[in-house]
């Protein structure tokens, strides 16, 4: 997603978002199903302030598994908004 590294994330996110996630990372990502409620998906992003935001909009019903730099870059943007 835009500029910035480039890394691999796993996201959790309610299945009511699967076509914004695909729309975003089409079949490039692997999505799978982990109950009735909730979607996972991996895919590679480029991590930046773009793709915090992105995550942002869907206002809770989305996010990111697991520890990294884009776990670090999400609180700085949280403690700044």
């Amino acid at each position: 997603m835009h500029s910035g590294a480039t890394t691999q994330v796993t996201l959790r996110f309610d299945r009511s978002l699967f076509g914004c996630v695909y729309d975003e990372f089409g079949e490039d990502a692997k999505i799978e199903r982990v109950d009735d409620t909730t979607l996972r998906a991996k895919a590679r992003i480029r991590n930046s302030s773009v793709f915090c935001g992105w995550v942002f909009r869907f206002e809770g019903k989305m996010r990111k598994e697991g520890q990294g730099k884009v776990s670090q870059k999400n609180n700085r943007i949280k403690a700044t908004t």
